[in-house]
């Protein structure tokens, strides 16, 4: 096998990997819109996790200079055809796309990890984490 080959059978492997995690890993639609968000645009799962709804307008995901780590300011990212079916599937509300269960604050990294490793088992995959979702 040469390195096309294996980079070609790395990248099929990764993506039927995450197609089961969505598919059979994620058992509500808003687990399913944090890591659908986090995945195609490549964002870090703190960030996605700051969003509210009227960071999703306009087909663009903005994230705010606050939710951003480093230098970077606000930056707005192109929302991904595959997203628009997760948002439908959710259809968030205005205020925080993933408030805690008293509703005044973000859900933390904390919390949305032990989603991430339930998803993962019951999608028999091995070894995920929450880093795996930023690509930068």
């Amino acid at each position: 096998m040469n390195v096309e080959q294996a980079k070609s059978l790395l990248y099929k492997s990764f993506r039927t990997a995450i197609e089961r995690l969505f598919t059979r890993g994620f058992l509500t639609p808003r687990d399913k819109l944090l890591f659908a968000i986090a995945y195609y645009c490549a964002c870090r799962v703190s960030e996605v996790l700051a969003l509210t709804a009227e960071d999703l307008a306009a087909s663009v995901v903005t994230l705010r200079k606050c939710t951003t780590k480093g230098k970077i300011a606000t930056r707005t990212l192109p929302e991904y055809p595959k997203l628009q079916g997760y948002l439908a599937a959710d259809d968030p509300p205005s205020g925080l796309l993933f408030p805690e269960r008293n509703g005044n604050k973000p859900l933390t990294r904390a919390a949305a990890d032990p989603i991430l490793r339930a998803a993962c088992q019951r999608a028999r995959i091995r070894g995920a984490s929450t880093h795996l979702f930023s690509f930068r």
